[in-house]
């Protein structure tokens, strides 16, 4: 180090310096973008539980309307009431996510704040 110029001996400190910061900036895009995933599968989760009660409910309103058109109203009623169910626990899991998105969002806000 004695031989080399005060300009070379700044030049180096700061490209160490550089490289520090951008080893710790990667450390800290990998930790965000984990917590990110975490929180990104939890939601789509709750999203493919909506589609399968929503798919559910399609298929039973559409045996009910065939059921209903070949006269049997009693158990295309019935499986209406059931299809509307599916319906309902469908806008629930919809709920849940938009609830959680909601969550996550703040979560993710403060972790970005804090580090």
């Amino acid at each position: 180090d004695a031989s080399l110029t005060k300009r070379e001996r700044e030049y180096l400190r700061k490209a160490e310096e550089y490289k520090k910061h951008k080893d710790d900036s990667e450390v800290k895009a990998k930790l965000r973008d984990q917590f990110f995933q975490k929180h990104e599968a939890a939601e789509e989760a709750l999203y493919l539980k909506r589609d399968a009660e929503n798919a559910a409910a399609k298929r039973l309103r559409n045996e009910a309307d065939s059921l209903w058109q070949s006269g049997q109203r009693d158990k295309a009623k019935e499986l209406q009431a059931r299809a509307k169910q599916h319906q309902e626990q469908a806008r629930m899991w919809k709920q849940q996510a938009v609830d959680l998105d909601w969550r996550n969002n703040e979560e993710m806000f403060e972790y970005v704040q804090t580090r």
